[in-house]
């Protein structure tokens, strides 16, 4: 059986990748890093996988085109480097006289495993009235968005207003555009889309999970100023 090492980039999300299939889904939710590393050994084109290590765990496997990092709050890159094969095991010397059978002892029966814990209520969202751009849902908390498990890593642009009247506007005229989160002093955009044309030349298309489906549920990010998003 083959095994793999992993180099492990800490506080990093990585970019430049693809999400590819391991056991029939790209995301595993509520396991441990070694187990995302042992799924991903099992496939030949699972490259390494983002993990998230927040108010849950999850990790995103992918498939790598190059390799990009940016700094992010309770990620982890673990990047898929070197091969092995586990040795095989010595068979143990031939015994003469076998040992007397040890009496059967009853196992007990495994405890029935408990399901993930369900996310916690949100408040909900907030309409609001936006100057030119119309009525919007007002998410609760303060962030970039999340589902209400707290789960982000989505197709996104990021980048500056700058001469754009607001960051909804960018929104507002992308049809695979489903939320956006403003930075209320710096004029930051993170736009949520599949699409990845007609934005300016000096945004960043960071590549997730798509947009269409989900469920956004709250704000939220352990970064500083999140309190002004």
């Amino acid at each position: 059986q083959v095994y793999h090492t992993y180099t492990v980039d800490k506080g990093m999300a990585c970019f430049g990748w693809d999400n590819v299939q391991v056991d029939g889904n790209i995301q595993k939710y509520w396991v441990s890093a070694s187990v995302c590393e042992q799924m991903c050994s099992r496939y030949p084109e699972c490259d390494g996988f983002i993990y998230y290590s927040g108010d849950y765990t999850a990790c995103t496997f992918k498939e790598i085109h190059y390799k990009s990092l940016s700094a992010l709050a309770g990620h982890d890159c673990h990047f898929k480097n070197v091969q092995w094969s586990r040795p095989p095991v010595p068979s143990p010397p031939p015994q003469t006289t076998p040992p007397p059978s040890p009496s059967p002892t009853p196992s007990p029966p495994a405890p029935p495993s408990s399901p993930p814990s369900p996310p916690p209520p949100q408040s909900p969202p907030v309409v609001v009235q936006l100057p030119g751009n119309g009525w919007w849902f007002q998410m609760p908390g303060n962030g970039w968005c999340q589902d209400a498990f707290g789960a982000e890593g989505r197709n996104r642009w990021l980048g500056n207003r700058n001469h754009l009247s607001s960051c909804v506007s960018v929104c507002r005229r992308d049809p695979s555009c489903v939320a956006v989160a403003e930075f209320t002093t710096s004029g930051q955009c993170v736009v949520y889309t599949d699409s990845r044309k007609n934005y300016p030349q000096d945004w960043n298309f960071q590549p997730g999970l798509t947009v269409q489906g989900w469920d956004v549920a709250k704000a939220g990010f352990t970064g500083v100023g999140a309190a002004e998003w």
